[in-house]
């Protein structure tokens, strides 16, 4: 069975709530250099949030999707600021 994640980590103009995401991230695991993961959503939104994918999924959604199963997979900072940035 597949849990669908929940998309409240977003503002109504479409811009990450990088805060609340952190948050929710945070609470998987305790991250010390929330720094680079903070900077990588930013700079995921700079770059990809008018960009889609081939399956029309906007990049930025699926950068944080991809962050969250890092996240849950116990990944460091560094993999997590990877996964949000590595198609934007």
């Amino acid at each position: 069975m597949v849990k669908v994640k929940e998309q409240a980590h977003f503002l109504a103009d479409g811009s990450i709530d990088v805060e609340a995401w952190l948050a929710y991230v945070d609470g998987k695991k305790h991250y010390e250099n929330k720094a680079v993961i903070r900077n990588a959503c930013y700079l995921s939104h700079l770059a990809g949030s008018e960009r889609s994918t081939d399956s029309g999924e906007n990049c930025v959604q699926q950068g944080l999707k991809i962050a969250e199963i890092l996240a849950d997979l116990d990944m460091d900072a560094d993999t997590i600021a990877a996964g949000l940035i590595h198609n934007s």
